[in-house]
């Protein structure tokens, strides 16, 4: 949810993928993406087309998702949209069946 070092957009057609390859649509050449930070009011989201576009699409994979890993073990108190948007499109949906969280924290002691 907070973004990928990796991804490149084009800003011409909406597309993303591996950063410094080109846009298999348009061959323009991916361009850095925003990474998604922590906060409490994700203004950044009417300065990025793709942080727009990036927001709703994780809102529609969660709606669909069986199941989600969650790295680190619990989201800061200042990411409210974060946890927002993963009660609305998780745990608000009544008809999904046997659905699977996996938390993953690397601090625990074992």
């Amino acid at each position: 949810m907070h973004g990928n070092v990796r991804i490149g957009a084009c800003e011409a057609c909406d597309k993303w993928g591996e950063k410094n390859t080109y846009c298999p649509e348009c061959d323009i050449r991916f361009k850095d993406v925003p990474l998604l930070y922590p906060i409490k009011n994700k203004s950044y989201f009417q300065s990025s087309k793709y942080t727009a576009l990036s927001w709703k699409k994780a809102e529609s994979w969660f709606s669909e998702a069986f199941t989600i890993t969650i790295f680190g073990y619990s989201a800061p108190t200042s990411d409210i949209e974060a946890v927002s948007l993963l009660n609305k499109v998780w745990l608000h949906i009544s008809e999904r069946q046997f659905e699977h969280v996996e938390v993953i924290d690397i601090l625990m002691s074992s």
